[in-house]
């Protein structure tokens, strides 16, 4: 089943989907309660209010749950260069940095001062935690309510500072990461790893393929990983990396263009960046002139487009 969040004349809400049909049906109860009965029995135990309505006449909003932390694991595909036993590293971002479905992205405003910074894209998996609170990690991908798509904007060759790597301008800038259209409950797809393949188009150009089957830690681990780290509760949503560019070495996001992040079994993503450069420092000359400083983030191997 889709679960979307949208936004009619009464409010935000919780619905789901028939793509087909082209409607969205009124969930009834809180997310907090819903939620975590889905996740242990499935849809079938949701509870509808009135008539499904065209999905033409609401707003699609970031699935994103009233409360919960939004958390990102990095190197999660072999693309990136990382010790052969290393762990997955966790990161946070506020929730400020997530918009929904054809929002646009905000240019990040560091570039203004450190123009040897670029803008890069990136299409992930992403898991909504269903589970009320989560006390035994073991239990892993059982406490997922779904899965969705985001696109996690990367500000990359950011200076380090004295006390090491600025998180908040790499990955935490306002508005710069997307979420959506709907999350797609978790009955849909294999236990553990979705297998399921991803592409990313700029300007509808294929810039990233992929396969969660890829991933190096699936879904249980990833879930372990990150409740050992902080205690998981319903809610929390979980980006798991993303995989090299496709005919491209960097993936850098201009102002002005479209992308399209699409997920076998979930649908379509898709956002655009503003359209002028508030900043004034074209893409073409953020890599080079006196400010340019060695590349502190790994660039991911990138594969040939095929012939």
């Amino acid at each position: 089943m889709k679960l979307a969040k949208y936004q009619d004349q009464t409010g935000e809400h919780w619905g789901s989907v028939d793509v087909d049909a082209g409607t969205v049906h009124q969930i009834s109860g809180a997310f907090e309660t819903w939620a975590p009965a889905v996740t242990d029995a499935g849809p079938g135990v949701l509870d509808f209010i009135g008539d499904p309505v065209s999905l033409a006449a609401v707003r699609l909003l970031a699935p994103r749950p009233p409360r919960g932390e939004i958390l990102w694991v990095a190197l999660n595909y072999p693309d990136w260069p990382k010790p052969e036993d290393a762990d997955p590293p966790v990161f946070q971002k506020p929730r400020s940095a997530i918009i929904g479905p054809g929002d646009e992205f905000r240019y990040p405003a560091l570039i203004k001062k450190q123009t040897q910074c670029y803008f890069c894209y990136e299409t992930e998996l992403v898991a909504v935690v269903g589970a009320s609170q989560i006390d035994d990690p073991a239990r892993g991908s059982r406490d997922i309510l779904g899965y969705t798509i985001g696109i996690g904007g990367a500000l990359r060759n950011v200076r380090v500072g004295a006390v090491g790597i600025d998180l908040v301008a790499l990955r935490s800038g306002k508005h710069t990461s997307s979420l959506g259209p709907w999350i797609v409950t978790k009955d849909e797809f294999p236990d553990g790893r979705p297998a399921v393949e991803f592409t990313t188009r700029i300007n509808g150009v294929v810039t990233q393929e992929g396969d969660t089957g890829d991933m190096l830690w699936d879904m249980d681990r990833i879930v372990h990983e990150v409740g050992h780290r902080l205690r998981l509760s319903c809610g929390d949503v979980i980006y798991t990396g993303t995989t090299g560019y496709v005919g491209a070495p960097d993936g850098i996001f201009h102002p002005g263009d479209r992308i399209e992040a699409t997920i076998e079994g979930i649908g379509t993503l898709s956002n655009s960046m503003e359209t002028n450069d508030p900043y004034a420092v074209h893409p073409s000359q953020r890599l080079g002139g006196e400010n340019r400083v060695p590349n502190i983030y790994p660039t991911p191997l990138w594969r040939r487009a095929p012939q």
